[in-house]
């Protein structure tokens, strides 16, 4: 069992069926994930279906854990499995399981349906072209009849009707066309039907009779009794509120609905007057108890009295009458009281709608029978279903297993940047930027109160399809470069899995440090700021203060103009004076203070405020997580995925310049070397207060070939220096360049220099500054600033030995524009270092000395990411001018630009002339 580690977590190695028999045993704690949505997975659908076995749209741990012994059960052989093949091997099937026999089966009968020659193995595909077909049966369910299985028409109305009238099953397939009955649905329909003929041949009128007890008014008794149904609560309610304003005919007054209760809005909308009408009087209450229809009737209920007279009145009263009285209303409703009841017991309503007459047809046992036969049949396909799905199961199992639990178990391919990880969406392009993982997102808000706690600056994005729907959102990490106009509504585009592209839009932020370099300059940005603002509004209200004095001197004078002028003058005259007074008291006390200590407060003051930010952006940056952005959408990550410094790179990358781009304009290194001249112009001036004198020489080195190569190599070496009691000032200048049969072979410069100011006889506090270009190495740039302290451990005439520890601000750029095969790379960078350096000066005689220094810059962010210095040198003299020198240097760096060796070795001779 061997692991890997990775994002400062272990991740279980799987990469053969050895690793997989491991993760039956691996403890779930160990476990990078436990549980995922299938939703937020991208494998083959089928698969996860097929490993969802309680089928609630999430894997667990169990499952994977069932899905991997049910496949090393069911095969005999796991090269398949080794190979995730998509063709399975008949032979390596093991027989000897219920599962395994099955298959054997059924996959040889595909075989034969399919008519191919080789029957020792079927594909995937195969497979799927049959299933495909079954599919399209309309009997593919266990025990159910689809109304397309009937070859007889009327026998697929009658199943039609069972499935709108009882049901269809399955219950949760919304399209009707895919739905059928089963045999309990059609018992229930026979069953119905039944009840309902039984319950309605009680209605039936005798030959020679017209009416009976329970049928009143004959044959129209049905029609009769619904239009007394219509209006009787109507007509109840009238003859109550008749018989109460004989009581007390103050009771009239409320009655009636009042026409305030209608607003003018009301009155021109017709459902609000429909529904004032509905809830009026039948018709204005009457103290005699009669309903008079020659009165003024509700028009609402007219249409329904009306019917009511026609079809309730005349029969039953056997007149037609203009009035209704109490006694004959109570007659109408004794009429129907049998009815009534019978009504109330009605039987079979869920088929009423389809009639007596073809309810009576349905009877026919052939109808039942017949779709008892095509439930009978659809058992039979279904079982063969079931058998090609477990064929479909197998093959899906070996093809995708090992890499599914690569993407869940453990997560080997999140941190490799040539695969995707089974969670990520797709790449979106922004702010001139690759953003190359993103998630998908269900709840925003959800998300990100958990994803808040990763450290990590997130964009939530809207991804749009063309048809402008089905929208969904994507979390994805900005993890390298700075904030730039990244901002809430900005728009990009958005390359899916499949290669679409879609547009994007931003709608939420997750704000953190993205870099260092960043964060340290935020403290000035604000501070701009705030100055900015504050000259601002002082601007606006001298502009406001000069406007009002320009109004007061156009209009009428309430005071002479040479007052305007000299308050004019006076005002200006102050602002000057306080302007000039503080450029004084600033020069002033520069001067008082001189420039060792004025640069040293200045250096203090930018440490105080950066310092802070500085440790707060690397505390951030170490501990951001990305296991957070998995938890929002629903995984169960057991292990912090710590964001590795490889990783940043690959998640968001800043394409390079075309191949041989001729690029134009001021570069920012020519800018950083001018602030490091002029810092180390600065320190030579506050040394040259020192007593010693400078100690220089500059070196000469050239190798040259001819004949069978043609080789050369040039190199110059600057050294100068300057030790104090209190002061040393070093520094150093390098230039080699080297070419082989026309091919540049060399080229690289190198200027550091380091100020030291002893506190003690030993221990001192330093400033360094380096500049590094490497062609060859493809380092446009790399710019090295930082403090420290030391301690002379061995310091005297002969011997010196220091370790110095501190910190340093590392910026690089990469000129990758002409790199053979280089990638979509961000090809600037910064961080913060440390910087440890042992350092080591022997003066062997008065003609031989030698040195030894090595530096080792790893990143607080990461350790895994460090520069190594390494130099021996060697000097003999030759005389008090000039001596020879013999140098190794020694550099690493473990991530170099791409296609760069991590190490490059150089050795080097030179005559040194000594100025």
């Amino acid at each position: 069992m061997t692991f890997e580690r990775f994002g400062h977590s272990y991740h279980l190695q799987i990469k053969s069926v050895s690793d997989l028999k491991h993760v039956l045993t691996l403890e779930e704690a160990h476990w990078v994930a436990t549980g995922a949505p299938t939703v937020s997975i991208n494998s083959d659908a089928e698969f996860l279906d097929y490993l969802d076995i309680d089928d609630n749209k999430r894997i667990m741990c169990y499952e994977v854990k069932r899905g991997i012994k049910w496949l090393l059960d069911t095969l005999t052989d796991h090269t398949g499995i080794n190979e995730q093949a998509e063709a399975l091997n008949i032979n390596a099937v093991n027989k000897d399981t219920a599962d395994g026999a099955k298959i054997i089966t059924a996959a040889n009968k595909m075989l034969v349906e399919l008519r191919k020659a080789d029957t020792s193995s079927i594909t995937l595909q195969q497979v799927r072209e049959i299933k495909s077909k079954l599919e399209e049966a309309p009997h593919c369910h266990a025990g159910i009849a689809a109304p397309d299985a009937a070859s007889d028409p009327k026998i697929k109305d009658f199943i039609i009707d069972i499935i709108n009238t009882i049901g269809g099953l399955p219950e949760d397939t919304e399209n009707p066309k895919d739905k059928g009955v089963n045999t309990e649905k059609l018992e229930e329909f026979i069953t119905e039907i039944t009840a309902r003929i039984d319950w309605h041949k009680k209605t039936a009128i005798p030959k020679g009779r017209r009416n009976t007890e329970l049928m009143p008014l004959g044959n129209n008794t049905h029609s009769a009794f619904q239009a007394f149904l219509h209006i009787r609560e109507k007509i109840d309610q009238y003859f109550a509120q008749s018989e109460a304003i004989t009581f007390d005919p103050r009771i009239e007054e409320h009655i009636k609905p009042h026409a305030e209760q209608l607003n003018p809005e009301d009155t021109k909308n017709v459902q609000s007057l429909k529904n004032f009408m509905k809830n009026s009087p039948l018709a204005n209450p009457d103290q005699q108890q009669t309903l008079r229809f020659s009165d003024t009737i509700n028009p609402f209920y007219a249409s329904m009295l009306q019917r009511f007279r026609a079809e309730v009145m005349m029969p039953v009263l056997n007149q037609s009458m203009k009035n209704l009285s109490k006694d004959d209303w109570l007659t109408i409703k004794n009429t129907f009281v049998i009815y009534e009841e019978w009504y109330n017991t009605k039987k079979g309503g869920s088929v009423e709608d389809l009639g007596l007459e073809k309810l009576t047809v349905y009877l026919d046992e052939r109808f039942q029978k017949e779709t008892s036969r095509i439930i009978a049949n659809s058992n039979k396909t279904a079982l063969i279903q079931d058998n090609i799905n477990l064929v479909e199961k197998l093959i899906l199992y070996q093809a995708n297993i090992i890499t599914f639990v690569n993407n869940f178990t453990s997560f080997p391919h999140l941190y490799d940047p040539d695969t995707r990880a089974a969670f990520e969406m797709g790449t979106l392009i922004i702010d001139g930027r690759i953003l190359n993982f993103s998630v998908k997102v269900e709840n925003l808000k959800h998300h990100s109160e958990i994803a808040k706690t990763s450290d990590i600056f997130i964009l939530y994005v809207e991804i749009i399809p063309e048809n402008n729907k089905d929208k969904y959102i994507i979390a994805v990490p900005v993890t390298s470069g700075t904030k730039g106009n990244l901002c809430i509504g900005k728009r990009g585009i958005f390359c899916d899995l499949r290669g679409k592209l879609l547009d994007a839009k931003v709608i939420d932020i997750i704000e953190n440090p993205i870099r260092v370099g960043e964060t340290l300059v935020a403290p000035f940005q604000r501070i701009g700021k705030l100055l900015t603002g504050k000259i601002e509004a002082m601007t606006t209200a001298a502009e406001k203060k000069l406007d009002a004095a320009t109004s007061s001197a156009i209009a009428p004078p309430q005071q002479s103009k040479g007052m305007m002028a000299g308050g004019l003058l006076m005002g200006g005259g102050v602002a000057f004076a306080a302007v000039t007074s503080a450029v004084a008291f600033f020069v002033k006390t520069i001067g008082s203070l001189g420039p060792a200590k004025t640069i040293g407060g200045i250096l203090m003051a930018i440490l105080a405020v950066m310092a802070p930010a500085c440790l707060i952006a690397l505390m951030k940056l170490k501990r951001r997580d990305l296991s957070s952005i998995l938890e929002g959408v629903g995984w169960a990550i057991n292990s912090r995925m710590r964001l590795t410094f490889k990783q940043s790179r690959v998640f968001t990358e800043t394409p390079p310049l075309p191949r041989k781009a001729n690029i134009k304009g001021f570069s920012r290194w020519r800018l950083w070397v001018l602030l490091v001249i002029t810092f180390l112009l600065a320190l030579v001036k506050i040394s040259q207060a020192q007593e010693p004198e400078w100690k220089q020489n500059v070196a000469l080195g050239l190798n040259r070939t001819s004949g069978n190569s043609d080789t050369s190599l040039y190199n110059i070496d600057f050294n100068t220096q300057r030790k104090g009691t209190t002061r040393e000032f070093i520094a150093k200048a390098k230039y080699a360049y080297g070419e082989s049969e026309d091919t540049t072979t060399e080229e690289n410069a190198n200027a550091t220099a380091q100020y030291n100011f002893l506190m003690t006889d030993r221990t001192y506090s330093y400033i360094n500054a380096d500049y590094k270009y490497d062609n060859i190495a493809h380092i446009d740039y790399r710019i090295t600033v930082g403090p420290g302290l030391g301690y002379y451990f061995i310091k005297n005439p002969t011997q010196n030995f220091s370790i110095e520890l501190g910190a340093a601000y590392i910026e690089t750029k990469l000129d990758i524009t002409n790199t053979v095969g280089a990638t979509a790379i961000d090809d600037t960078e910064d961080s913060i270092n440390l910087r440890v350096v042992s350092k080591y000066d022997w003066q062997i005689s008065k003609s031989a000395r030698l040195w030894e220094a090595l530096e080792y810059l790893p990143e607080f962010e990461d350790f895994d990411v460090y520069l190594i210095n390494y130099e021996l040198g060697v000097e003999a003299a030759i005389n008090s001018k000039l001596s020879l020198r013999l140098v190794f240097e020694d550099k690493y760096d473990n991530n170099p630009a791409p296609g760069i060796k991590k190490n490059d070795v150089i050795i080097k001779s030179a005559l040194v002339c000594n100025l």
